[in-house]
């Protein structure tokens, strides 16, 4: 993973024939802080930075696809199903 930032502008053009410019820009790294992102759905370790696993001890190998279990985390709210209709 490259902590790097994508920019980018349309430059002209007009339906099929757009132009467009992209810049990557470098994103400062924060010397403590480590990142890890996860698939909210299957709460498996997606990716982590350097710093993270320099913080933990432990490889990227290690951590992806790693099941994610936070206890003192909640799972996200589900959403209340929609009532049903009633007859006429």
């Amino acid at each position: 993973m490259l902590p790097i930032g994508l920019k980018v502008t349309r430059l002209s053009g007009i339906s099929e024939d757009l132009l467009f410019l992209g810049v990557f820009t470098p994103i400062p790294v924060e010397d403590e802080v480590g990142h890890v992102w996860v698939s909210e759905a299957e709460r498996t370790v997606l990716c982590t930075d350097g710093t993270f696993t320099d913080l933990l001890g432990w490889t990227t190998e290690e951590l992806s696809g790693a099941p994610v279990r936070l206890s003192g985390i909640p799972s996200p709210p589900c959403r209340a199903p929609l009532p049903l209709a009633s007859p006429l």
